[in-house]
């Protein structure tokens, strides 16, 4: 049983990939690695460079092993959000954990496809982080390759795992990273202090009409 794991980023208008070499057992074996954003949900075309996401649009991201064979799946184990291009950034927020949606955002996240094939398939709605002023999100994903002899670790049990922050599991190794331009209109949000992210809409300013 061989646990393969890679880290990966992506940003909005540009296919990312990386490839790793990696040993298994007796033997080595070289994946490629590709995550790319995507326009709409038929995940048929990659945004372009200039794209933006307008909060609160649906953010569509694919990750797919390139000629590695059809003998392997590709499982996106975790992804998370972060502030900045580093990974390990405090300003984040869980997408997927341990291959599930993040319970705390079940209504903004889905996983269309994930450990049936060589690709990974999810979106989520993009959102600001409160207090901070970016207009860039950097999108990151932790990818577990399966073949027939550990496909267990790539089915998720989503209804009986053990709640916890995908922080635990990720690492900084072999990541590369680039954003997600999202663009987003300075007024007020009424968004709470206490939240970490807020997707919600500019609140309506009173006129005052003086007699």
């Amino acid at each position: 049983v061989y646990e393969i794991d890679i880290s990966v980023s992506i940003g909005i208008g540009a296919v990312q990939a990386t490839s790793l070499e990696i040993a298994l057992g007796e033997h080595t074996g070289t994946f490629d690695v590709t995550m790319a954003p995507y326009t709409d949900s038929s995940f048929s075309v990659v945004s372009e460079d200039s794209s933006t996401v307008v909060i609160p649009e649906d953010v569509y991201i694919g990750l797919a092993l390139t000629d590695a064979g059809s003998e392997f799946v590709s499982y996106a184990k975790d992804c998370w959000v972060t502030a900045t291009d580093n990974p390990e950034d405090t300003d984040m927020f869980d997408l997927v954990i341990d291959g599930c949606v993040n319970p705390d955002d079940p209504d903004n996240i889905a996983i269309i496809e994930n450990g049936a094939s060589a690709q990974s398939r999810l979106s989520f709605a993009a959102f600001q982080f409160v207090g901070l002023e970016s207009n860039e999100l950097y999108a990151h994903c932790a990818v577990q390759i399966c073949t027939a002899d550990n496909m267990a670790d790539c089915t998720p049990s989503c209804a009986s795992r053990r709640r916890r922050s995908a922080r635990e599991r990720r690492s900084a190794a072999d990541v590369v990273t680039m954003s997600i331009p999202i663009s987003f209109e300075e007024c007020n949000r009424n968004c709470d202090a206490g939240d970490v992210i807020c997707r919600a809409p500019c609140a309506a300013q009173a006129t005052i009409y003086r007699g």
